[in-house]
């Protein structure tokens, strides 16, 4: 008699298509989630790329400056051409740091 009593189970197909349907959030939510950790990692990677090349960018320049000082202390006269090239230096330093961030940036 109990076997004529209708049950509250789904159809078997049915609990195939639920279990097939959650395996595929599982899937895409794992694809979803690797895809924003790689490109977390690629922005921080480029970020990391780009405070180096301003760090290294900084040191020259400090090292520019310096070298200039003491090529001025000891010939005075040339103070003002020294000048005009660290001017002409400067720029083209920052030109490459541009263009390194725009490399980098991936802009």
């Amino acid at each position: 008699m109990s076997s004529l009593l209708p049950t509250n189970r789904p159809s078997i197909g049915l609990q195939r298509q639920v279990r097939r349907g959650l395996m595929n959030i599982t899937v895409e939510t794992g694809l979803a989630t690797a895809r924003i950790q790689s490109e977390v990692e690629i922005q921080a990677a480029r970020q990391s790329g780009i405070a180096r090349v301003g760090a290294r960018a900084q040191e020259e320049l400090a090292l520019l400056v310096n070298h200039e000082r003491h090529i001025a202390e000891a010939v005075p006269d040339a103070e003002a051409g020294l000048l005009y090239l660290r001017d002409i230096t400067q720029m083209a330093m920052a030109h490459a740091l541009m263009d390194a961030g725009r490399k980098l940036g991936g802009f």
